[in-house]
């Protein structure tokens, strides 16, 4: 996961390649998830109209650790859509394990949750066609 204060985060894309640094807001978010300014702000600026940057998969484990499973979902989704750049390779293994974690950890999900994540396993079937550590974690979730 990479830390808020790595000054990495300046070099970073948001939505529609914009270059966007979310941190003053991921802390904001996580002493207060539920605070609607910084959920709207962070869902245009990281996953607007269905566009993400790196700055968006970077975010996912903050975001799932300050329990915004619904903006975390958002981002993952858009992840597979045309014009989107895949999760670069220097954070993959992070932003994929962060997701087993969450997803093993996970006491209860709404149906909704559960739905889109049925999705998003589907969708890695169909264009990646592999089964690593965050697939099986996704197959024992949705199933």
């Amino acid at each position: 996961m990479l830390s808020l204060d790595d000054d990495l985060w300046n070099a970073l894309l948001g939505a529609y390649g914009i270059p966007y640094d979310p941190r003053r807001l991921l802390v904001r978010l996580r002493r207060r998830p539920q605070l609607q300014s910084v959920v709207r702000e962070l869902r245009e600026r990281l996953a607007g109209e269905g566009s993400v940057g790196t700055a968006s998969y970077a975010a996912v484990p903050h975001l799932l650790r300050a329990g915004r499973l619904d903006l975390a979902l958002e981002i993952e989704t858009a992840r597979y859509a045309p014009g989107n750049p895949p999760v670069p390779g220097w954070m993959r293994d992070d932003y994929e394990a962060e997701w087993v974690d969450f997803l093993k950890g996970a006491d209860t999900l709404g149906e909704a949750e559960r739905l889109l994540l049925q999705e998003i396993a589907e969708t890695r079937r169909e264009q990646i066609g592999s089964f690593s550590p965050l697939d099986r974690a996704l197959s024992e979730r949705v199933n």
